[in-house]
């Protein structure tokens, strides 16, 4: 699976979103900043832990990105396939994020929505 480089994709895609509000693309850039930024707050040289914090990062981020635009915006901007998108929902708690509830819990509609990509996709947006 390529979740890491659709990952950045994403990342980038939703920083350069002029509709998402200034505030989600200014922590959005943030984040990539000290993404490739060599100060980490756990160094990386420390086995597992070193990388957790990078994981927990950008999970706290994408869930404060879904609060303020939503997860349609995140899943418009996913470069990925559906599978990946499970994934990276999972891994992240997006599905919780929305609004609090497990997407489990919701009607199959709703879910379905989440989870797979509308026909099409954001114009301008690269590959």
């Amino acid at each position: 699976m390529r979740l890491l480089p659709d990952l950045v994709r994403l990342l980038r895609r939703l920083a350069a979103d002029k509709t998402l509000p200034k505030g989600v693309r200014v922590r959005l850039g943030l984040l990539m900043a000290y993404l490739v930024l060599p100060i980490d707050l756990i160094p990386d040289f420390l086995p597992v832990i070193g990388h957790a914090d990078d994981a927990i990062i950008v999970a706290f981020t994408l869930r404060s990105v879904v609060r303020r635009a939503g997860i349609e915006a995140v899943r418009a901007h996913w470069p990925g396939t559906d599978d990946g998108f499970a994934v990276l929902s999972r891994l992240t708690g997006l599905n919780r994020a929305a609004d609090g509830t497990s997407a489990a819990a919701l009607p199959d509609p709703q879910r379905q929505a989440l989870f797979h990509r509308p026909p099409g996709g954001p114009a301008g947006c690269d590959g």
